[in-house]
């Protein structure tokens, strides 16, 4: 079947941008792997996790799940941004705040989309609904502008240094293809990265 026929994937179309930023991905695996820049990125994580692993001076111990997900994040982080954050950097701390109330919050968020699917007149009337599913996404929500607002600022900052000759990662690569695609805007490039965030920590999660 044609995917413009099809109800897509997940939870939207898969249409044209989405092979096409697809097709972007990649390019930029090969771009990085050929410059062996991948592995420099995935080294740094693991020396990262490998010693907050091996720290004994905590006395409330740790939570691996924690390290292992800051350790995808970083690798996210690396290639999305061509930045190679400390685990303790405040901004690398703030996006691990976001990943993680996502996380936390998943269950309540498709419970909502489902009963407003199926109940929409009822949702909006109800006080059990609002006590008991819309409030706890309010933290979720709360989040979705300062992530946005990080990964803005990233853009900014790499309109400002962009070598269209010598993209450095997946972020330039996504503005020298929104140069030519009217498609690729602000909102569908952020939206990308953030979702490259949540897809590589959601098997740690």
């Amino acid at each position: 079947m044609d995917s413009e026929d099809s109800m897509g994937m997940g939870d939207g179309y898969y249409d044209e941008t989405h092979r096409n930023l697809r097709v972007h991905w990649h390019d930029t695996i090969k771009r990085l792997v050929g410059r062996n820049t991948i592995s420099e990125i995935i080294q740094h994580s693991t020396a990262q996790v490998n010693r907050y692993l091996a720290r004994e001076d905590n006395e409330e111990g740790i939570d691996p799940r924690e390290i292992f997900m800051n350790g995808t994040m970083n690798v996210v982080t690396g290639f999305s941004l061509g930045i190679l954050y400390e685990f303790d950097d405040p901004d690398f701390k703030n996006v691990a705040k976001y990943v993680s109330v996502f996380f936390e919050n998943m269950r309540n968020m498709y419970v909502n989309k489902i009963i407003v699917d199926i109940l929409p007149l009822w949702v909006t009337q109800n006080w059990l609904y609002q006590l008991i599913v819309k409030k706890p996404l309010a933290q979720t929500v709360d989040t979705v502008s300062p992530f946005t607002e990080y990964i803005l600022t990233k853009v900014k900052e790499h309109r400002a240094t962009l070598d269209f000759a010598n993209p450095k990662d997946f972020l330039d690569v996504l503005l020298i293809a929104a140069e030519k695609d009217s498609k690729l805007g602000a909102f569908t490039i952020t939206s990308s990265i953030v979702a490259l965030y949540l897809g590589a920590s959601d098997t740690l999660s």
